[in-house]
């Protein structure tokens, strides 16, 4: 409802004018294709490529902000020291010194699932974006 001067009139003032904050409404759209590897690494490795992922952004207006991760399998996901998510910037599938760590955590114990909050949340512009999700192990 809007009302002069209410919650939702933007100038928020009693002036005989309610100025409108809303706009035309565009769906965001986007996609998400995985690609899982297969590595093999001694412990005390760092950045080891559990798994590819693309996001393609039709829209334009997409942003990530976090993203929940599930471990599955019979290996104990607590000896993994650190998860994290970096932007492939030349979408070659390694961990480049160009790529950026845009997020990073650990499993909780027994718990199997992992958030991690991208704290600035990540632009993608239309096309694809290419991401590395790595442990350390």
């Amino acid at each position: 409802m809007l009302e002069d001067g209410g919650p939702n009139d933007a100038d928020a003032t009693e002036n005989n004018v309610i100025a409108d904050p809303g706009g035309v409404a565009q769906p965001l759209d986007a996609s998400i294709d995985l690609f899982a590897t297969h590595p093999k690494a001694a412990a005390g490795t760092s950045n080891v490529v559990m798994f590819n992922m693309r996001i393609t952004s039709h829209s334009g207006e997409v942003e990530l902000r976090s993203m929940t991760l599930r471990a599955m399998g019979s290996a104990d996901e607590t000896g993994i020291r650190k998860v994290a998510l970096f932007a492939d910037t030349n979408a070659n599938g390694v961990v480049d010194p160009d790529d950026q760590e845009i997020a990073s955590g650990t499993y909780d114990s027994g718990n199997r699932l992992l958030t991690l909050v991208v704290l600035t949340p990540y632009p993608l512009p239309v096309g694809q974006t290419n991401f590395l999700v790595t442990y350390d192990i």
